[in-house]
């Protein structure tokens, strides 16, 4: 690791160490504590002058204090271990009642080990010797560590950008600018924080919304870029805005400048942009905010940062989290600085090579074009090789990515530092289990005790990795919903490290961590203290002159010689996790120092009875060690032991001796599937704070004294099966928080003295199936927040006392289908949020008391079959801010009045029509976000004015739009459905807009006329169920629309004229990747070209540029004109006969066929095999499946000229009478399938040309070609016995 860093941390905690009173009982040896007080007094003046030499010698600076920092690091560690063995030997002897020494004292037994005085002696010259360097150095002993990290260098940024330069933002950009324009959000001034790590593009991004033409000075006035590298004080802000508007102001004076910014922003409509933000000075911010709120409506803020958590601080949105660029956007940065324009088509192996090469930049368009720059001038294949085989942090030249990423690293504290650079023992991608890196931050003494005795060491940790997770340095490898997370008791939840930032750990690191490989000669260094296999162990020799040191190892799953590594008598980490290591040598109980053991998913079976002599070990895992089926008696006596994990192991019980460890904290059995008993002594274990059976499926009961555990915190049940009943007593855990009993099945009942777990935070009794009944005594857990009683398939009924839980804020009632009404005290869970109700088939009514709920934001009831209605009363939920109602098949209408919820932001359903509900009164809900269906029940009266209330236009939130005429509508006229739509104009944000059963004849002017321009974002448009509308409307300059569905319309017989209307130069239909035809028997044309006449020369006019799926089903009559779209890959043809007959015509007789159709499915295709001109200039084929073509007598010509088809299948083709001789020409083949195809009688002799066919499926032809196809006896046999896998029936 960087050496100031660890330096000052481990000179921090030998000064610790040596200042405990254990060393006042050493009374014989005298010297011992006179070299201790020699050390102390040399290490003191050393910490003086460590900050000087950090300084000096960081960054590439002064390399003597480099060498000096190494000297005192190394020396250092061995002070420390030296002490931490003396501190062991104490305590091992002081807990002995007898000794080696006989009767003697174990005090005096100790300080006669003369060995441990030599050696202390020893180490007081080496540090003497250091420190005398400290002189010859010249070290400031004046100069000390800034109170807060200092700002890092000033980093200017402007407002400019070349758009036409950035690569792979446009959605991005898309997804921030809806935020910008988005007016409806309830502050007047919103805040927006972009936050990523250094490199990733936030100021680009930034820019490119800051220059967009839509948030020009007419719309946003005044516009302000402000670089905040240095700072966030009000100087820092008001500077460039005084400069903008032109004004005087002094800077010298605060109250001046905050004059100044109140008088300039009250009242106007800005944009400002903080760029690079630091500071995490809350009490700044507030300052700032004040001065800045009294902007109008619709103004926005803003703001770039690496730190999450500064994002959530500032921000009044959730945090915009930057993603990394995908390769092929990467490519295109690396290929704009490495090559001229068009000099890359001269160098094909550089070309393959960069694409290597950037897929180490993972991302980050920083590393992308600093690696292109770097080889801009150097065309040598091997210098590129070297590049691609080379890590980031140790190429010479680098000077750009590192740098950016370590100035987050700068501003750690050192404790921190440490803890981040030894994240580069995990191998990249390898995912990290969040509590085991905790455990072995604190088992290397990385995390200082915490100065109050109310957080933990382990406390400490986890807000130190909670620190490297808002810088991004860490990143959670799936998001999963918190309210669901069982308070991560799986450890399901994983992290990883970005590729470049484990670059900067290894950088940081230094020769302190090493990855070792012993095919390779990796220069091992002896100053490396922690070690991580990449392969298995071949050569140990290689490895042994770096045992004494190491501190922590990691095996990674590779194979090892085990009995060497345990001669690493230092160790305090040891991870053999999926080694293959049957048995633990008795030495292991040597290792003195070991804190944290990791054996688990290893095939061991026992352990040795000498793992008692661990006295320091805090932590043993054995998780998935199924051959595990007994524990020694000896790993009780483990006194300091507090984290046991025996998941997945073949445990039928415990030892009865396992309440002898007294510091054990957590006890994790989950998923020990042979477990039937626990030992009573398990309520001796005092300090257990979370103890855990998950899915022990044998375990019957708990024995009572499980109830005397007082400090247990967490009691995790969850699938039990068999489990019957729990302990009348458990109401004795008074300091429990969370109870799961989830999926216990046989569980009948919950004991009445429940009710005195007075602190219980969480109650989970879900999928238990035989429990009828809630005690009425759960009306007393006061603290009671979660309440979970899902899945409950016969009748649960709820106690009165349900309502008596004054702090219960979720209710989750989900999947009880027998569930016919609630409590009407349930209206007394005043704190109630979230109210859970889905799927309650039963569900008739709610009780009017529901309305008393006034915190309640959540309601769910989808799928409650047989509710009709809502009590009126719900409409003064004014808190109300998800209503999710779809699947209420009875439920027709929301109570009148519900516009009155202004906080609504979700609502799945709105029923409209005469006796419905009023469209008009989404009039104010103008936080509406994400998916809102309109379904239109009846048009017996003119809704049209309605809908113009409902303004549907201004609710920006909103991303998907169905719109729904119910087969039962009744419309007497069609003109009041037209005017009803044509008011109805979607928000400008959306990107999904669905249509169906519109019983107009026309579709509105806004979709007619300028839905390029209305709704510019849609992604995805699909039109159905539309029978009186005869032309389409204009789609093609729709600039980021992906998916286009038509069905059923059977009015519209084409879509040519409506598009050529707004053609011009831009190409057409630009981004649209699938499109959809359904039952359009009318339909003739579809023009996938500006001009039809193909006799012309029109190339490049081509619409569809990215078309890749189509489907075409009943539609007889549709063509593509002139041709189908080349860069089509999947083809599906069913009952549209037309679409065989067309071919690919060619803009240039010379040209070569780009088309890059992979697969195509045709079904119920009736045109005779010479008509197949689709087939023709199909050069990538690879699947072609022929399906229910009655008219096929013989395979179509075209099909001879596929040679890349791969796979091919002919099924229920009944009039197919024989194979061609030229299929054995199809030399790729690998499956060929013949299924249902009566009349074929014989199989061809080309077959036996099909060298590579790996599969032949024949079945439910005639008997003849069975009989034919008989293994060694048949006639057809010889042609295709060379197939490894026939089926023939």
């Amino acid at each position: 690791m960087a050496e100031g860093v660890l330096a000052s941390s481990i000179v921090k905690e030998v000064l610790a160490k040596i200042a405990s009173p254990i060393w006042a009982d050493l009374t014989i040896l005298r010297s011992f504590k006179a070299d201790l007080r020699t050390m102390e007094r040399d290490l003191a003046t050393i910490r003086d002058v460590l900050f000087d030499a950090e300084k000096r010698g960081g960054g590439g600076g002064d390399s003597a204090v480099r060498d000096w920092l190494r000297r005192l690091r190394d020396v250092a560690h061995d002070i420390d271990d030296l002490l931490d063995e003396c501190r062991t030997d104490l305590s091992a002897s002081r807990q002995r009642k007898n000794t080696a020494c006989g009767g003697i004292a174990p005090d005096l037994c100790f300080v006669r080990s003369l060995s441990m005085a030599r050696r202390l002696r020893s180490l007081t010259r080496e540090l003497d010797a250091v420190a005398a360097g400290r002189d010859r150095l010249r070290l400031n002993p004046g100069i000390y560590p800034p109170a807060y990290p200092s700002a890092p260098p000033r980093r200017e940024t402007i407002s400019m950008v070349d758009e036409s330069k950035t690569v792979g933002r446009t959605a991005d950009k898309e997804k921030l600018m809806r935020l910008i324009l988005d007016a409806a959000s309830e502050e007047d001034v919103s805040v927006i924080p972009i936050v990523g790590f250094g490199g990733l593009g936030k100021t680009t991004l930034a820019q490119l919304v800051f220059n967009d033409r839509r948030a020009n000075d007419e719309v946003f006035d005044p516009r302000i870029w402000v670089s905040m590298s240095v700072g966030s004080s009000l100087r820092t802000l008001v500077q460039p805005i005084v400069s903008a508007t032109k004004e005087k102001c002094d800077l010298d004076n605060l109250d001046a400048v905050a004059s100044f910014l109140s008088r300039t922003f009250t009242g106007m409509k800005y944009l400002l942009v903080l760029d690079d933000v630091w500071s995490e000075n809350q009490e700044e911010w507030e300052k700032l905010r004040m001065l800045l709120k009294d902007g109008k409506r619709g103004s926005k803020i803003i703001v770039t940062t690496r730190s999450l958590k500064v994002a959530m601080m500032v921000g009044t949105v959730p945090p915009f989290v930057l993603k990394g660029l995908s390769d092929d956007d990467c490519w295109d940065l690396f290929r704009c600085k490495a090559f001229e324009e068009g000099e890359e088509d001269l160098h094909p192996k550089l070309v393959s090579v960069g694409k290597e090469i950037v897929q180490k930049c993972g991302g980050v368009p920083l590393a992308a074009k600093a690696l292109g720059s770097m080889l801009r001038f150097n065309k040598i294949e091997q210098s590129w090789v070297a590049v691609k085989d080379s890590e980031i942090w140790q190429m010479e030249k680098e000077e750009t990515i590192l740098p950016s990423l370590k100035l987050s690293y700068d501003q750690m504290p050192p404790g921190q530092k440490q803890c981040f650079a030894y994240c580069s023992v995990f191998p990249r991608n390898r995912e990290i289990d969040r509590n085991k890196l905790i455990q072995q931050w604190v088992a290397l003494g990385f995390v200082e005790p915490a100065k109050y005795v109310s957080q933990s060491v382990l406390d400490r940790a986890n807000d130190c990795f909670e620190d490297l997770l808002w810088m991004s340095y860490l990143q959670e490898v799936e998001e999963l919903d918190l309210s669901k997370k069982e308070l991560e008791e799986d450890g399901n939840v994983k992290y990883k490290i970005h590729h470049l930032v484990h670059d900067l750990a290894q950088s940081v690191a230094g020769d302190e961590v090493q990855a070792i490989n012993f095919s390779q000669d990796n220069g091992h260094s002896r100053a490396c203290r922690y070690v991580s296999l990449t392969a298995d162990m071949e050569s140990p020799e290689v490895f042994q002159s770096m045992l004494r040191k190491i501190r922590a190892f990691h095996s990674w799953g590779y194979d090892l010689d085990i009995n060497l590594v345990l001669h690493a008598r230092c160790l305090r980490v040891l991870d053999l996790r999926g080694s293959p290591v049957i048995e633990l040598p008795k030495s292991v109980g040597k290792l003195k120092h070991l804190r944290y053991l990791d054996i688990s998913s290893s095939p061991i079976k026992t352990l040795p009875n000498s793992i008692s002599s661990l006295h320091n070990l805090h932590t043993l895992h054995l998780n998935n060690c199924r051959n595990l089926c007994i524990l020694p008696v000896s790993i009780c006596n483990l006194q300091n032991l507090e984290i046991l994990n025996l998941s997945a192991c073949s445990l039928h019980t415990l030892p009865d001796s396992i309440g002898h460890l007294q510091y054990l904290q957590n006890l994790n059995m989950s998923f020990c599937k042979f477990l039937e008993t626990l030992p009573n002594s398990i309520g001796e274990l005092q300090s257990l704070q979370t103890l855990n059976f998950k899915g022990c499926g044998k375990l019957k009961s708990l024995p009572d004294a499980v109830c005397s555990l007082q400090k247990l915190q967490y009691l995790i049940l969850s699938q039990c099966g068999i489990l019957q009943s729990l302990p009348k007593s458990i109401g004795n855990l008074s300091n429990l928080l969370h109870l799961n009993l989830s999926q216990c099945n046989d569980l009948e009942s919950i004991p009445d003295s429940i009710c005195r777990i007075t602190r219980l935070h969480t109650l989970n009794m879900s999928h238990c199936s035989s429990l009828s009944e809630i005690p009425v005594s759960i009306g007393g857990l006061k603290e009671l927040q979660f309440l979970i009683l899902s899945h409950h398939s016969s009748s649960l009924s709820l106690p009165i006392s349900t309502g008596h839980l004054p702090n219960l804020q979720t209710l989750d009632l989900s999947w009880n289908i027998g569930l016919e009404e609630l409590p009407e005290s349930i209206g007394n869970l005043r704190k109630l949020k979230i109210l859970i109700l889905f799927q309650c088939w039963s569900l008739c009514r709610l009780p009017d008391s529901i309305s008393n709920l006034m915190m309640l934001e959540s309601l769910n009831l989808v799928g409650c079959e047989q509710l009709t209605q809502l009590p009126d009363g719900i409409i003064n939920l004014r808190n109300l801010k998800h209503l999710r109602n779809d699947q209420c098949q009875t439920l027709e209408r929301l109570p009148h009045g519900f516009g009155q919820w202004t906080k609504l932001e979700t609502l799945s359903l709105l029923i409209i029509g005469d006796r419905y509900s009023n469209i008009e009164e989404l009039e104010n809900l103008n936080l509406l976000t994400g998916d809102l269906r309109i379904e239109c029940r009846s048009h017996k009266r003119d809704l049209a004015t309605d809908a113009k209330r409902a303004n549907l236009r201004i609710k920006r939130k909103l991303s998907s739009l169905a719109l729904s005429w119910t087969g039962s509508c009744f419309c007497e006229d069609p003109t009041s459905v037209e005017t009803f739509l044509e008011v109805l104009v979607p928000p400008e944000n959306l990107d999904v807009l669905e249509i169906d059963g519109y019983k107009g004849t026309k579709f509105p002017s806004w979709m007619l006329e300028s839905m390029e321009l209305l709704l510019s974002n849609l992604v995805s448009l699909s039109l159905s169920n539309i029978h009186d509308c005869t032309c389409l409307p204009p789609l093609g300059h729709l600039p980021y629309l992906q998916s286009l569905q038509f069905r059923h319309m059977t009015g519209v017989r084409s879509m040519g004229s409506e598009v050529l209307v707004k053609s011009n130069k831009s190409t057409l239909y630009q981004s649209l990747k699938e499109l959809h035809f359904e039952d359009m028997p009318n339909l003739e044309i579809w023009p996938t070209s500006w001009s039809v006449d193909h006799k012309e020369n029109h190339s490049g006019l081509f619409m569809f540029p990215v078309l890749k799926t189509v489907t075409a089903t009943k539609c007889p009559k549709l063509r593509p004109r002139p041709c189908l779209p080349d860069a089509i890959a999947d083809l599906s043809v069913s009952n549209s006969s037309e679409m065989i007959s067309s071919g690919r015509i060619s803009w240039s007789s010379t040209s070569v066929s780009a088309s890059l159709l992979r697969r195509l499915w045709i079904k119920s295709c009736h045109v005779s095999s010479n008509e197949w001109m689709l087939l023709r200039h199909r050069p990538k084929l690879e699947d072609l499946v022929i399906e229910y073509c009655e008219m096929l007598h013989v395979l179509p010509e075209a099909i001879r000229s596929l040679g890349t088809l791969r796979s091919l299948k002919i099924l229920n083709c009944s009039e197919l009478k024989d194979l061609p001789e030229w299929l054995g020409e199809l030399v790729a083949l690998e499956c060929l399938e013949v299924n249902c195809c009566p009349k074929l009688a014989s199989l061809p002799k080309g077959l036996q040309r099909l060298t590579v066919l790996k599969e032949l499926t024949i079945t439910g032809c005639s008997s003849v070609l069975s009989e034919r196809c008989t293994k060694d006896t048949g006639k057809d046999w010889f042609k295709i016995c060379h197939v490894p896998g026939i089926v023939v029936s």
